[in-house]
């Protein structure tokens, strides 16, 4: 008898630079994984809506973008020449 996937829910946070990035990731184990990003001054549960329809067919992964949710902000200003090729 096949053995189903186990659907599981995590909800992490990782440190990246000083910054805490919270991230939740929803579905099968064994599924694709997509990543919803969310936009300016909203949080992951910007997707909630669409989860029931993704969620059975694909691995999920959701985050807070920085500053946003419970995600941290930066202490220092962004600065945006960190990010252009020099």
């Amino acid at each position: 008898m096949p053995v189903e996937p186990e659907e599981k829910e995590a909800e992490m946070q990782a440190r990246v630079n000083d910054v805490v990035i919270n991230y939740k990731i929803e579905g099968p184990g064994d599924a694709p994984f997509v990543t919803l990003s969310h936009s300016l001054a909203t949080a992951l549960e910007l997707w909630d809506l669409q989860l029931p329809v993704l969620r059975g067919k694909y691995r999920i992964l959701r985050f807070d973008t920085r500053g946003h949710g419970s995600s941290s902000a930066p202490r220092d200003p962004i600065r945006w020449r960190c990010w252009l090729p020099m």
